[in-house]
């Protein structure tokens, strides 16, 4: 269904929802993908450009932090293997990924991608085809569940499929 189309159903039972006040002492389960793809998108052009995901990571323990300074109990829960009866939506997102990728690299290569005086490069990319561009990688999976791993009071599982399987 997505987001698009549950979220105005779900406005009738919309109410305010207060993490301290709700879930201290709780455990909730937490979809790790979607705290992810946050992360993925607040640092798209490290992870796009440089290929690195510290900042992504940066992000996705910031997130972690905050429920853990609020008292939840977070069980994290990653993905498993992809839903055959969602292949025609997975493949429309990877042609949209690889033709973002693309006019990236045809960026990188480009003279418009001039070697700035601080060492960074100047892209004259929009920050919708970087944002296109960005996605979760098998590297930032592992990195997030090591460092799930390495923090106590936290568990994480992986699901035999995804979670709208």
């Amino acid at each position: 269904m997505g987001p698009k189309r549950l979220l105005p159903d779900l406005i009738s039972v919309k109410r305010d929802f207060c993490w301290a006040r709700e879930c201290a002492g709780a455990v909730v389960g937490v979809d790790a993908f979607i705290l992810l793809y946050e992360a993925v998108k607040s640092a798209y052009e490290e992870v796009v450009v440089r290929g690195e995901h510290r900042a992504a990571l940066a992000h996705f323990k910031r997130r972690l932090d905050t429920l853990l300074i609020k008292g939840v109990r977070p069980v994290f829960v990653f993905d498993g293997r992809k839903f055959s009866g969602k292949q025609v939506a997975q493949h429309t997102r990877g042609e949209q990924r690889a033709r973002a990728l693309a006019l990236v690299a045809a960026q990188l290569e480009s003279a418009d991608a001039q070697q700035a005086g601080d060492g960074t490069l100047a892209l004259c990319l929009d920050d919708k085809t970087l944002k296109a561009a960005a996605h979760v990688t098998e590297e930032l999976v592992t990195a997030a569940i090591n460092l799930l791993r390495a923090t106590s009071g936290v568990s994480y599982v992986v699901a035999p499929y995804e979670a709208d399987a």
